[in-house]
């Protein structure tokens, strides 16, 4: 393998490697997009079978973070805006260095708990997913856990550069390291998606303006977030489920209905009508779906351009509507709202997180809508990406795991199985629906149910 320029060390008991900034200094003033997703640290981790050798591992992870250097960034907020940066190796590289964590377990990879091999040596704002304070944050913290048929790999990495698919990248360009000792894939590049501008920007004369757009980014705005922490805290009239999707099956319900329809758009489609099971809406009532679509490709930029290029697809539906259509019509929705996706929404989107910043506003302040609204509900689609190019000497991640939070209306759909591709997302269900739930699991043989452990 080729050496790396960058220094990295092991603590004395072996169990973190710590890696030092490259010498040059290297600064970025965030967007008002960029600046807003900079409170938030998407936490996942991927599952492999197979062996990992931790030297080659880290020597990888050495050259990769010379390609990355926006990941040695801390962050900070001024008078003068938020920046992330790091001064270099010289001037304070204890300040800048990013930490891999390094452990083992002695049970199967499939055994692993997400809380057991995540980062442990992180600030605990971090490991709330939204911090209050972004002030001398990392950018991003690893952890490598050996199985004795196995191993995982658990980060938190901070959305104000990294999507999921910006995320993928950063994996494939490691294990292809690791795996070739070089990499062939182009060098990442930061993108900015400031340069992205819309037709005709919305403007906004005040904050009332300010606020009451928020609605059609899918955010709300919060004047009290005590009314969060009682809803996080108040006992779900329910009980939360995990779906678990069969790839084959969908295939099959795909091609037996003759559906131009991805498998997301018919996991969103049993959404739908679960959701329009609580026996407490009426027909005339409205529920609210999200989901973000990644617009990477569509706004021109490869897969090495590394940025938060995500806009939500939101669509309003009556009650009675769902519950009368079949899973084939919701899916054909859900394709169809899809394509009504463009560009030009998520440019003028940018305009207000731009003007949100200019007027002092804090992110913090604007949390997703289906945290406060009964009838708004979001699924993030994180299996949607190709994870098999992600491949450390043809062991190739079997699971991705993540946490969500179904009670408040958000899910985010994983996967397992390996080869045996399987879906998986948890969702809260009124104890209303429960009987419903498991008749449509019956009758439409597409998913299996296992209460949440």
């Amino acid at each position: 393998m080729q050496s790396s320029t960058l220094q990295f060390e092991l603590n004395e008991n072996q169990t973190i490697a710590y890696f030092y900034p490259p010498e040059e200094k290297w600064e970025k003033k965030l967007n008002g997009f960029e600046h807003f997703y900079s409170t938030m640290f998407p936490v996942a981790a991927f599952y492999f079978q197979g062996e990992i050798q931790i030297d080659r591992f880290i020597d990888a992870m050495a050259k990769t973070l010379e390609d990355f250097p926006m990941m040695f960034a801390r962050l900070r907020t001024t008078s003068d805006g938020s920046y992330a940066e790091f001064s270099g190796f010289k001037n304070d590289k204890e300040k800048y260095k990013i930490q891999l964590e390094i452990s083992e377990q002695n049970v199967n990879v499939e055994e692993g708990i997400l809380e057991n091999i995540l980062p442990n040596y992180v600030d605990q704002k971090i490991k709330q997913g939204i911090v209050d304070d972004t002030n001398n944050l990392p950018m991003g913290a690893f952890r490598i856990t050996k199985f004795e048929n196995g191993f995982s790999l658990g980060y938190y990495i901070n959305h104000a550069f990294f999507d999921q698919s910006s995320i993928l990248y950063f994996f494939k360009y490691l294990s292809d390291i690791y795996t070739n000792g070089t990499t062939t894939h182009p060098k990442p590049f930061l993108i900015d998606v400031a340069t992205l501008k819309p037709k005709i920007p919305p403007s906004f004369k005040n904050l009332t303006e300010i606020r009451d757009y928020s609605k059609t980014v899918g955010m709300r705005y919060v004047n009290d977030i005590n009314e969060l922490y009682q809803l996080l805290t108040t006992p779900y009239p329910g009980t939360i489920f995990n779906l678990v999707f069969n790839r084959d099956q969908l295939e099959k319900f795909r091609n037996e209905n003759d559906l131009k329809v991805s498998a997301n758009d018919i996991i969103q489609a049993v959404l739908f009508k679960i959701y329009s099971y609580d026996k407490n809406l009426t027909d005339e009532d409205n529920i609210y779906f999200a989901f973000p679509c990644n617009l990477k490709k569509r706004c021109g930029f490869n897969e090495n351009g590394i940025g938060n290029v995500i806009t939500g697809c939101q669509s309003f539906f009556r009650v009675g509507d769902l519950r009368n259509a079949s899973l084939t019509e919701l899916a054909k929705k859900s394709r169809e709202r899809v394509d009504q996706i463009n560009t030009e929404t998520f440019k003028e989107n940018l305009v207000w997180f731009e003007s949100l910043l200019s007027m002092g506003e804090s992110p913090q302040k604007y949390l997703p809508t289906a945290f406060f609204e009964p009838l708004y509900f979001g699924a993030s689609n994180w299996a949607s990406f190709n994870y098999e190019t992600v491949n450390f000497d043809d062991n190739t991640p079997f699971a991705l795991k993540t946490t969500s939070i179904p009670t408040l209306g958000i899910s985010i759909i994983c996967f397992s199985g390996g080869k045996e591709l399987e879906y998986t997302l948890s969702i809260a269900v009124p104890h209303n629906s429960t009987d419903s739930l498991y008749l449509l699991e019956k009758t439409s043989h597409l998913f299996s149910i296992n209460l949440e452990k």
